[in-house]
């Protein structure tokens, strides 16, 4: 095992590992490789990374190991320093001095919550000698992008689909975590997972928190004094509940949402306000979307830029390549999003912007359905199905009812191809609500809507 050098150690955890197999070996088999001497592991706030970085590394048969925290460190000017006090090292040329140690050194130097002081890079790069029996393992919820980088991208747990069966719910790893967790809290948990609903419950848990590892150990905290049950409507109701009372976990990691503040604020001041109000997208977006955002918003950083920073930061993940990617939020950051835009005042600005954009997305799809390529649009009113419903709800929850009929009335056509007639009549019974603010011309065009969809409901009926 590693010998460490005295105070610095790897960090403990009395709990085990779980669902992180695959990750382990591929990091394994990168930090035996001689000819690998730099390893970045990468994911969101809250996916593990350190945790993974010190139970793979804490099975290396290597004498020398030591791991620095930079946790504390805001200026990547001080990193040199912070590593040098760690190896016991001073002197005018400090950097020299650490290559020079690097360069007899046998095992692994960790440098953990790197992304704070990324600038930093260039740094770790000129103290880094040709060792082949030195590997440096960094985690960071960016890339430090240097040559020699080898990357590995941890990403959420899995969490059980919607129709898994029980025995297949509690085999999967989001489930196992929670489970594990929770029973640190209160053993008498185990024999409630022989309830139906309380393993439905812990399952709708994990998919509500994407997988995340430090989400779900909140949410487990939670177990010892609520059910899963009450957790499960705590966060639907949109709850702040995520959060630990132990003493021994860093500020930053105390609630989901200081985890996330620690990466939003390592963000430029331009993006992290077009990043705010792309979380009201709830479908996700394309480029045009973050056009349409940073345009409104007068953002000087170019679109392309901000959607590089935002992966770099793994603040948002790509779901579809090709000529027009797609990305989307995990829920966890997509909900400090929502909860930050309204602290700030510019919730209705932003869901405003949205309210544009699918009526913009109605008017131009209402044509297009009768083109040569149908199926392309309805691809895309597909993609896009959750934000038009969150724009709906929210016109229709604010007293705002031109929306839900200029929308319902452009997406005729596609409603009835989808059978979702019951959905669209919804919207506009509705919004008649409020006919009294309704022009003439959107209100007869929302009743005409309406007559069609109840047609094509009674003819397929039949």
């Amino acid at each position: 095992m590693c010998a460490l050098p005295a105070p610095r150690s790897l960090p403990y955890y009395a709990s085990p590992l779980i669902g992180r197999e695959t990750e382990s070996a591929l990091l394994h088999e990168l930090v035996e490789n001689p000819d690998i001497q730099l390893i970045t592991i990468t994911g969101t706030a809250g996916v593990g990374k350190t945790r993974l970085a010190a139970a793979v590394i804490s099975g290396i048969d290597a004498p020398d190991c030591l791991f620095v925290s930079l946790a504390t460190v805001r200026d990547f000017r001080l990193v040199v320093a912070e590593i040098g006090r760690a190896l016991g090292l001073q002197g005018d040329d400090l950097a020299e001095a650490i290559r020079n140690r690097l360069s007899d050194w046998n095992g692994v130097l960790v440098l953990d919550n790197f992304e704070q002081v990324v600038d930093a890079a260039v740094d770790i790069a000129e103290i880094t000698p040709q060792n082949p029996n030195l590997t440096i393992v960094i985690t960071s919820q960016r890339p430090l992008q240097i040559d020699g980088e080898r990357i590995v991208r941890l990403a959420p747990l899995a969490v059980p689909g919607p129709n898994d069966d029980l025995s297949t719910v509690r085999c999967i790893p989001s489930v196992q975590l929670l489970i594990d967790r929770a029973i640190d809290q209160d053993s008498q948990l185990e024999e409630a997972l022989d309830d139906r609903s309380t393993t439905q419950a812990i399952a709708e848990i994990c998919r509500r928190l994407d997988g995340l590892p430090l989400a779900i150990e909140l949410a487990a905290s939670r177990l010892a004094s609520l059910t899963p049950e009450v957790v499960v409507d705590q966060l639907e109701r949109g709850q702040q509940i995520l959060s630990s009372q132990r003493r021994d976990t860093p500020e930053r990691q105390r609630t989901m949402h200081a985890a996330i503040r620690w990466s939003f604020q390592l963000l430029p001041a331009s993006t992290q306000r077009v990043f705010l109000w792309l979380g009201a997208f709830s479908s996700g977006f394309d480029l045009s979307i973050v056009e349409r955002v940073s345009e409104h918003l007068g953002a000087k950083t170019p679109s392309f830029d901000s959607i590089s920073e935002l992966m770099n930061q793994s603040m948002i993940q790509r779901v579809r390549r090709g000529m027009n990617p797609w990305y989307e939020m995990l829920e966890t950051i997509r909900d400090f999003c929502l909860v930050t835009l309204t602290e700030t005042g510019d919730r209705e600005g932003a869901q405003s912007l949205v309210a544009e954009h699918v009526l913009h997305l109605a008017n131009q799809t209402e044509h297009q359905l009768t083109g040569p390529d149908p199926g392309k649009w309805a691809a895309i009113l597909d993609q896009q199905r959750s934000t038009v419903r969150s724009a709906m709800d929210w016109a229709l929850d604010h007293a705002e009812p031109e929306l839900p009929m200029l929308v319902a009335t452009g997406l005729t056509r596609y409603m009835e191809q989808e059978g979702r007639w019951h959905e669209a009549i919804d919207w506009i019974d509705r919004a008649l609500t409020w006919r009294d603010q309704l022009t003439d011309e959107v209100l007869i065009g929302g009743l005409i809507a309406k007559i069609s969809l109840q047609e094509d409901a009674r003819y397929l009926a039949d």
